[in-house]
Protein backbone atom coordinates (compact mmCIF):
# COMPACT_ATOMS: atom_id res chain seq x y z
CA UNK A 1 0.00 0.00 0.00
CA UNK A 2 1.24 3.42 -0.94
CA UNK A 3 1.49 5.99 1.82
CA UNK A 4 2.50 9.60 1.95
CA UNK A 5 1.81 12.44 -0.49
CA UNK A 6 1.54 10.21 -3.57
CA UNK A 7 -1.54 8.50 -2.08
CA UNK A 8 -3.28 11.87 -1.71
CA UNK A 9 -2.66 12.89 -5.30
CA UNK A 10 -5.14 11.71 -7.91
CA UNK A 11 -4.94 12.55 -11.59
CA UNK A 12 -7.53 15.08 -12.73
CA UNK A 13 -9.17 12.57 -15.08
CA UNK A 14 -9.67 10.15 -12.18
CA UNK A 15 -11.06 12.94 -9.99
CA UNK A 16 -13.50 13.87 -12.77
CA UNK A 17 -14.60 10.23 -13.09
CA UNK A 18 -15.11 9.99 -9.32
CA UNK A 19 -17.07 13.26 -9.35
CA UNK A 20 -19.37 11.98 -12.13
CA UNK A 21 -19.87 8.72 -10.23
CA UNK A 22 -20.78 10.79 -7.17
CA UNK A 23 -23.34 12.70 -9.25
CA UNK A 24 -24.89 9.38 -10.31
CA UNK A 25 -24.81 8.26 -6.70
CA UNK A 26 -26.76 11.43 -5.81
CA UNK A 27 -29.32 10.53 -8.49
CA UNK A 28 -29.54 7.08 -6.88
CA UNK A 29 -30.13 8.76 -3.51
CA UNK A 30 -32.94 10.76 -5.12
CA UNK A 31 -34.56 7.57 -6.44
CA UNK A 32 -34.30 5.97 -2.99
CA UNK A 33 -35.85 9.09 -1.45
CA UNK A 34 -38.72 8.85 -3.93
CA UNK A 35 -39.41 5.34 -2.69
CA UNK A 36 -39.79 6.78 0.81
CA UNK A 37 -41.98 9.62 -0.49
CA UNK A 38 -44.23 7.19 -2.38
CA UNK A 39 -44.55 5.13 0.79
CA UNK A 40 -45.62 8.30 2.60
CA UNK A 41 -48.26 8.96 -0.06
CA UNK A 42 -49.60 5.42 0.28
CA UNK A 43 -49.95 5.54 4.06
CA UNK A 44 -51.21 9.12 4.06
CA UNK A 45 -48.24 10.99 5.50
CA UNK A 46 -47.78 13.91 3.18
CA UNK A 47 -46.64 17.41 4.07
CA UNK A 48 -47.10 19.49 0.97
CA UNK A 49 -49.17 22.63 0.63
CA UNK A 50 -51.23 21.78 -2.44
CA UNK A 51 -55.04 21.68 -2.12
CA UNK A 52 -55.01 17.99 -3.07
CA UNK A 53 -52.57 17.22 -0.24
CA UNK A 54 -54.91 18.89 2.21
CA UNK A 55 -57.70 16.63 0.94
CA UNK A 56 -55.43 13.59 1.29
CA UNK A 57 -54.45 14.75 4.77
CA UNK A 58 -58.15 14.76 5.70
CA UNK A 59 -58.83 11.38 4.06
CA UNK A 60 -55.55 9.43 3.87
CA UNK A 61 -55.50 5.88 2.55
CA UNK A 62 -54.20 4.00 5.60
CA UNK A 63 -53.30 5.82 8.80
CA UNK A 64 -56.66 7.31 9.69
CA UNK A 65 -58.41 4.12 8.69
CA UNK A 66 -57.03 2.32 11.70
CA UNK A 67 -59.83 1.65 14.18
CA UNK A 68 -60.32 3.82 17.25
CA UNK A 69 -57.29 6.06 16.82
CA UNK A 70 -57.67 9.58 18.09
CA UNK A 71 -56.43 12.54 16.08
CA UNK A 72 -53.47 12.87 18.43
CA UNK A 73 -52.56 9.20 17.97
CA UNK A 74 -52.73 9.59 14.18
CA UNK A 75 -50.50 12.67 14.37
CA UNK A 76 -47.99 10.80 16.54
CA UNK A 77 -48.07 7.82 14.15
CA UNK A 78 -47.43 10.19 11.23
CA UNK A 79 -44.49 11.83 13.01
CA UNK A 80 -42.99 8.48 13.98
CA UNK A 81 -43.37 7.26 10.39
CA UNK A 82 -41.62 10.35 9.05
CA UNK A 83 -38.79 10.14 11.58
CA UNK A 84 -38.22 6.42 11.01
CA UNK A 85 -38.27 6.90 7.25
CA UNK A 86 -35.80 9.78 7.44
CA UNK A 87 -33.47 7.86 9.76
CA UNK A 88 -33.58 4.79 7.51
CA UNK A 89 -32.92 6.93 4.42
CA UNK A 90 -30.00 8.65 6.15
CA UNK A 91 -28.51 5.32 7.20
CA UNK A 92 -28.79 3.90 3.69
CA UNK A 93 -27.15 7.02 2.24
CA UNK A 94 -24.38 6.98 4.86
CA UNK A 95 -23.56 3.34 4.16
CA UNK A 96 -23.58 3.81 0.38
CA UNK A 97 -21.49 6.97 0.65
CA UNK A 98 -18.98 5.27 2.96
CA UNK A 99 -18.62 2.30 0.62
CA UNK A 100 -18.26 4.70 -2.32
CA UNK A 101 -15.51 6.69 -0.61
CA UNK A 102 -13.71 3.52 0.41
CA UNK A 103 -14.00 2.01 -3.08
CA UNK A 104 -13.21 4.99 -5.31
CA UNK A 105 -11.17 7.30 -3.03
CA UNK A 106 -9.20 4.72 -1.01
CA UNK A 107 -11.07 5.83 2.10
CA UNK A 108 -9.93 9.44 1.76
CA UNK A 109 -12.80 11.87 2.21
CA UNK A 110 -12.88 14.30 -0.70
CA UNK A 111 -15.11 17.37 -0.85
CA UNK A 112 -16.06 16.91 -4.50
CA UNK A 113 -17.64 13.52 -3.69
CA UNK A 114 -20.09 15.22 -1.33
CA UNK A 115 -20.61 18.07 -3.79
CA UNK A 116 -21.30 15.63 -6.65
CA UNK A 117 -23.77 13.59 -4.63
CA UNK A 118 -25.62 16.71 -3.45
CA UNK A 119 -25.76 18.09 -7.00
CA UNK A 120 -27.01 14.76 -8.35
CA UNK A 121 -29.66 14.52 -5.66
CA UNK A 122 -30.79 18.12 -6.25
CA UNK A 123 -30.95 17.61 -10.02
CA UNK A 124 -33.00 14.43 -9.63
CA UNK A 125 -35.28 15.85 -6.93
CA UNK A 126 -36.10 19.00 -8.92
CA UNK A 127 -36.60 17.28 -12.27
CA UNK A 128 -37.37 13.58 -12.49
CA UNK A 129 -38.40 13.40 -8.82
CA UNK A 130 -41.20 15.90 -9.30
CA UNK A 131 -42.55 13.91 -12.23
CA UNK A 132 -42.26 10.60 -10.35
CA UNK A 133 -44.15 11.95 -7.34
CA UNK A 134 -46.79 13.58 -9.56
CA UNK A 135 -47.40 10.29 -11.39
CA UNK A 136 -47.23 8.25 -8.17
CA UNK A 137 -49.76 10.55 -6.54
CA UNK A 138 -52.16 10.02 -9.46
CA UNK A 139 -51.61 6.25 -9.47
CA UNK A 140 -52.20 5.93 -5.72
CA UNK A 141 -55.31 8.13 -5.98
CA UNK A 142 -56.62 6.03 -8.91
CA UNK A 143 -55.94 2.69 -7.18
CA UNK A 144 -57.55 3.97 -3.95
CA UNK A 145 -60.57 5.18 -5.93
CA UNK A 146 -60.93 1.83 -7.73
CA UNK A 147 -60.51 -0.17 -4.50
CA UNK A 148 -63.12 1.94 -2.71
CA UNK A 149 -65.60 1.43 -5.57
CA UNK A 150 -64.84 -2.29 -5.72
CA UNK A 151 -65.34 -2.58 -1.96
CA UNK A 152 -68.71 -0.82 -2.26
CA UNK A 153 -69.81 -3.24 -5.00
CA UNK A 154 -68.65 -6.27 -3.00
CA UNK A 155 -70.25 -5.09 0.26
CA UNK A 156 -73.52 -3.86 -1.28
CA UNK A 157 -75.40 -7.19 -1.03
CA UNK A 158 -74.37 -7.62 2.62
CA UNK A 159 -75.37 -4.07 3.51
CA UNK A 160 -78.66 -4.46 1.62
CA UNK A 161 -79.51 -7.73 3.40
CA UNK A 162 -78.49 -6.43 6.83
CA UNK A 163 -80.65 -3.31 6.34
CA UNK A 164 -83.64 -5.49 5.38
CA UNK A 165 -83.10 -7.79 8.36
CA UNK A 166 -82.76 -4.80 10.70
CA UNK A 167 -86.01 -3.31 9.35
CA UNK A 168 -87.82 -6.64 9.71
CA UNK A 169 -86.63 -6.99 13.32
CA UNK A 170 -87.66 -3.42 14.07
CA UNK A 171 -91.14 -4.03 12.62
CA UNK A 172 -91.48 -7.27 14.62
CA UNK A 173 -90.55 -5.42 17.83
CA UNK A 174 -93.14 -2.73 17.16
CA UNK A 175 -95.74 -5.38 16.39
CA UNK A 176 -94.94 -7.29 19.60
CA UNK A 177 -95.00 -4.05 21.64
CA UNK A 178 -98.35 -3.06 20.14
CA UNK A 179 -99.84 -6.50 20.87
CA UNK A 180 -98.62 -6.46 24.47
CA UNK A 181 -100.30 -3.11 25.18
Amino acid sequence: MISGPSMLMMPLSEQTAVFLRAVFMGIFFGAIYDIFRITRIIIGVQYRNSPKSKKIAKDPPLLERLPKMSEKAVRIARNITVVLGDVLFSLVCAVVLSVFIYRYCSGIIRFYVFLGSVLGFAAYYNSIGRFVIFVSDKIVFFITFILKRLLCVILFPFVFISDRVRLAIKEKRKKIENESE
